[in-house]
């Protein structure tokens, strides 16, 4: 019974959000945040451990590798158009990947953290799926790594829009590869909602990105 109130504890204030946001259009609404910050207010309210409330959210987890492959559906719809501009794509993904690593090596250096922290911090642009299993490999802080993947994914979906009109970018393609190789899965989920095409560069981004950071983030640590 406890496994079954954590499990709608978890997915129902994120439904409930959604449908929020499509009824009243509220563009400053974003469902994963206000639906973390449900569940953590009423898991400190009744003072309810992880180890409780994972009872029932370890089956919203083990969808997220399923759920990341399924992204390979939109990439396959709109692989002709994706053809077209390969190179420039794959060029931004590893420029994309290369720059989140020289961020968190300036962060580790500006404020002096140990090198778990930094093994911490590094897989904060892949999507959660992976990045659990790059920080364990690295010696990192796995629960903290979960943290800085959402709060990256969540700032980058949140800001992507005033960025993209600021830096004038107008392509549907380079905002998916954006939305992908920044803000993973969740970037990934705005794209798909912005039209078919940016989710399908944005689902190439996010697998390409995270591939390319397994094999290389190793070497930094």
């Amino acid at each position: 019974m406890t496994a079954i109130f954590m499990l709608l504890l978890t997915a129902l204030p994120y439904f409930f959000f959604v449908y929020i946001k499509k009824k009243l259009k509220w563009s400053f609404i974003n469902p994963l945040l206000f639906a973390i910050a449900v569940d953590m207010a009423v898991l400190l309210s009744f003072k309810i451990d992880s180890k409780t409330y994972a009872s029932g959210a370890k089956y919203v987890t083990l969808l997220l590798t399923p759920a990341t492959i399924a992204l390979a559906f939109p990439l396959y719809e709109e692989l002709k158009t994706i053809k077209k501009d390969i190179v420039p794509i794959l060029m931004s993904i590893v420029f994309g990947v290369f720059s989140s690593v020289l961020t968190v090596f300036a962060i580790y250096k500006i404020f002096v953290l140990e090198k778990v922290h930094f093994a911490t911090l590094l897989p904060k642009s892949i999507t959660t799926a992976i990045g659990i299993d790059v920080s364990r490999s690295m010696g990192g802080i796995v629960s903290i790594t979960v943290f800085t993947i959402i709060f990256t994914g969540i700032f980058g979906a949140m800001v992507s829009d005033a960025v993209f009109k600021i830096m004038k970018i107008k392509s549907d393609v380079a905002k998916g590869v954006a939305l992908g190789s920044a803000s993973h899965a969740i970037g990934t989920a705005k794209a798909n909602n912005m039209n078919e095409l940016t989710g399908a560069a944005s689902s190439m981004s996010l697998v390409i990105s995270g591939i390319l950071s397994v094999i290389i983030l190793p070497f930094f640590i």
